[in-house]
């Protein structure tokens, strides 16, 4: 059986959790940028910056809020460019929720969330060659690698390449013809 998840907005109650990801060494090398540890100083201020932009913030939970819960993750529809109707995805998976097919149903949610509510011509997103889960979820949902970034991040001795997946409106519609499903995400408001 697939637990269920909500989502809500992420507020300012989520950044303790974003820090202790952000802390994991297994968060750590699965993304992109390499975030480093960060203070909750510098995560109010980013999410201060996140919050004057078009950007979609969602915290991920498998109970509805004000209930015993794990945190799941969190993702973001964000660097949303108007003119153009690009916009970039963020995922980060808590690591104790990984590999439970959380990525995949927060992947088809963004998905939903910058096609249907923000109108997006285009969404794109980059990861770490290490994360092998977020290749197959990019793949499975349709998704084309459109550069390979060689050798861009060093981890464990050793050099990985980065990649960047996109995928245009026209063949998100394609992609739900062929798999209706959608996500099965609750949307629920903060308390």
């Amino acid at each position: 059986m697939t637990a269920p998840l909500y989502a809500v907005a992420f507020t300012e109650n989520h950044l303790a959790c974003l820090q202790r990801w952000l802390a994991d060494p297994d968060v750590h090398r699965n993304l992109y940028a390499l975030y480093r540890p960060m203070s909750i100083d510098e995560l109010t201020r980013w999410h201060e910056r996140e919050q004057k932009t078009d950007a979609r913030m969602f915290f991920y939970r498998t109970a509805p809020e004000g209930c015993a819960d794990t945190a799941v993750g969190l993702g973001l529809v964000h660097y949303i460019h108007p003119q153009h109707g690009c916009g970039e995805l963020s995922i980060i998976v808590n690591p104790a929720s990984s590999g439970k097919g959380f990525g995949r149903r927060i992947m088809a949610h963004l998905m939903e969330c910058a096609f249907r509510e923000h109108g997006l011509h285009k969404i794109f997103f980059h990861c770490a060659g290490p994360n092998t889960r977020m290749i197959e979820i990019a793949r499975r949902a349709g998704f084309v690698q459109e550069g390979v970034y060689r050798e861009e991040i060093h981890l464990d001795e050793k050099w990985y390449n980065t990649y960047r997946f996109g995928m245009l409106k026209s063949e998100y519609e394609a992609f739900l013809t062929k798999n209706p499903a959608r996500h099965d995400i609750s949307q629920s408001q903060p308390a």
